[in-house]
């Protein structure tokens, strides 16, 4: 709040749609399944760029994918066109080697895929970075009056990391489930969310 106050708000339902950072899942009581912590061999640090480049992009139809250990140790790095001459080029490092051996992937970026043959001309659009989980999705994605959906809930593909489309599903159905909830009057883990313990 402005001037670093505080107010209390309740609710019957609470839904942490944070990314990531699941900024209210980690704040729940450590015995509940929904709260376990992602560690970092759960994640992948990863850095992308948008970039246009002055060649045409052959395929630009196709996604690419490369498993390299010395571009991106325990992780991989991709190319994927969004038009005849402009990409989203990045990788992502496994967290745990992140931590081990201070791997940053801007400096993997910088060192092996600035200046290669697949950004040539390159002309920077928007760069990004961050966490990524890569693992099963949680035990649980509920508590009594709570669910966690998307990143927060680490439903993602955990073999690549893709997060969108688990992300909507989950959206989906803690929606449903909340509906569900109010027209029976039931919040509790068991009663109102029973249809949404699960792995997605």
């Amino acid at each position: 709040m402005p001037g670093g106050s505080t107010e209390e708000f309740r609710a019957k339902v609470v839904i942490d749609a944070s990314g990531v950072g699941a900024v209210v899942r980690s704040r729940l009581p450590r015995e509940w399944w929904v709260s376990e912590p992602l560690l970092p061999e759960d994640v992948s640090n990863a850095y992308r760029e948008i970039i246009q480049v002055d060649y045409d992009i052959e395929k630009p139809e196709f996604i690419k994918i490369y498993l390299d250990t010395n571009i991106a140790p325990g992780g991989y790095w991709w190319l994927f066109p969004k038009g005849r001459n402009i990409m989203n080029i990045g990788l992502g490092l496994w967290g745990k080697l992140s931590e081990e051996q201070g791997l940053n992937p801007r400096h993997n970026y910088d060192k092996y895929l600035a200046n290669s043959q697949y950004t040539r001309g390159r002309k920077i659009i928007h760069v990004g970075g961050g966490i990524v989980p890569t693992r099963r999705p949680l035990p649980s994605l509920v508590a009594n009056g709570f669910l966690a959906a998307g990143d927060a809930a680490v439903t993602v593909n955990p073999v690549h990391g893709g997060g969108i489309g688990p992300a909507l599903l989950s959206a989906e159905l803690a929606s449903k489930t909340v509906l569900e909830a109010f027209e029976k009057g039931d919040f509790t883990e068991r009663g109102g969310y029973g249809g949404i313990i699960l792995s997605i």
